[in-house]
């Protein structure tokens, strides 16, 4: 797995994808930016996975290597044109750990790969996190230029692997969506009426005006005026701007003792929260994401046996059509977003059957059947089988 801006922790490449490849038997390692000091974190980024000057460590049988984020403004500055020693450092590593797949999570890091693989030879696969015309100047760039060359394909929705497809004819590959993991998950399902004496809706998830913010704090707020004894739940940590919006909103709304705001959890606590609520929201503000998902969080939802209300995502809309357990609302406003809320307050029934429909999902789409595709993908396109 090799990766530059993701975190060694990160949910779908340490915790899916890397797990589930090496206890099927393959030796799988990992290499990822670390700080100035040569620390990484955890996705929370406040968390150290290694000491300083420790350039590698193990995390569940795979070894991690860390390369330097450069310290001089000459390196920085050539790190942003893709030279330098960071990639000079990283390419080095690379090519001394000899893998016979690289498995690459960003644009960038496919570019490494693609440095890497023509001096050893060996397979690289581009695991696409986002759409082909997203993300930065760079990242758009280097599509553009050298992802002609993409063999083979990990997509985590149908309109990536089509895109990418238009792209290239000759990719080889597989959609495997970010489901949850059974066993973190299942002993967490509760029975539908269990969430039906106080209707707690959530957010799971980076908590930024572009995911829907401003709208879910105001849609709340009407809910919460019509049905006092409703809640809200943001399940992630709220930094900067983001966070001081949400302070002042809930004094000037006297909200303060129902919107709560968990903080930072750990992987593996985040079932445990979204076992106590009633209602995932999805809540993405603009067309941009319109290609995107369906994100974490839908599949979290539905593996705790969540109601869910999304903001018609495209790909999030088709599998809520397909498993029957959410509303879709076509109108990006406060007002339709607190209709579609107050539809599940007052309608019980309604709310128990989505979130019987989410439990009975859960038992085909989950990171147990997806992590199947995934080996598959190994063996039979790339050829290349586990050694026990």
């Amino acid at each position: 797995m090799i990766s530059v801006y993701h975190s060694p922790l990160d949910d779908r490449i340490f915790y899916k994808e890397a797990l589930t490849l090496q206890r099927a038997g393959h030796a799988v390692s990992m290499i990822c930016r670390s700080d100035e000091n040569g620390v990484m974190y955890d996705m929370g980024g406040s968390k150290a996975i290694n000491k300083p000057g420790e350039d590698k460590c193990t995390l569940e049988g795979v070894t991690t290597y860390a390369i330097k984020t450069p310290t001089t403004i000459i390196d920085k500055l050539l790190k942003k044109v893709l030279l330098g020693s960071f990639y000079k450092n990283y390419v080095s590593k690379a090519v001394e750990i000899d893998a016979d797949i690289y498995h690459a999570h960003e644009p960038e890091s496919f570019y490494l790969g693609l440095l890497i693989t023509k001096q050893n030879g060996a397979k690289l696969v581009y695991d696409a996190h986002e759409a082909f015309s997203g993300g930065t100047l760079k990242e758009r760039w280097l599509r553009f230029r050298y992802f002609s060359q993409i063999q083979y394909l990990v997509a985590m929705n149908d309109l990536y692997r089509r895109q990418y497809h238009s792209k290239n004819n000759n990719v080889k590959s597989v959609t495997i969506y970010n489901a949850a993991i059974q066993s973190l998950f299942a002993a967490n399902v509760k029975a539908p009426e269990e969430n039906l004496q106080k209707i707690t809706f959530v957010h799971e998830g980076a908590i930024l005006f572009n995911r829907g913010l401003k709208n879910m704090l105001e849609a709340f707020k009407r809910v919460n005026k019509r049905h006092p004894d409703t809640r809200l739940l943001f399940i992630g940590q709220a930094k900067g701007e983001e966070k001081e919006y949400i302070d002042a909103f809930v004094k000037t709304n006297y909200l303060k003792d129902v919107i709560k705001v968990s903080g930072w959890l750990d992987f593996d606590k985040v079932p445990e929260k979204l076992k106590c609520c009633s209602v995932g929201l999805i809540a993405f503000e603009t067309s941009a994401f319109s290609f995107a998902g369906p994100p974490i969080k839908y599949f979290n939802y539905t593996a705790a046996g969540l109601a869910i209300i999304d903001l018609n995502m495209p790909e999030t809309s088709r599998l809520i059509n397909k498993y029957n357990n959410g509303v879709i609302v076509t109108n990006r406003t406060a007002n339709a977003l607190a209709e579609a809320m107050c539809t599940l307050v007052e309608d019980p029934s309604i709310l128990a059957s989505y979130q019987t429909n989410s439990v009975e999902a859960f038992k085909t789409l989950n990171w147990e059947t997806e992590g199947e595709k995934l080996l598959k993908f190994y063996e039979n396109t790339l050829l290349f089988k586990a050694t026990k």
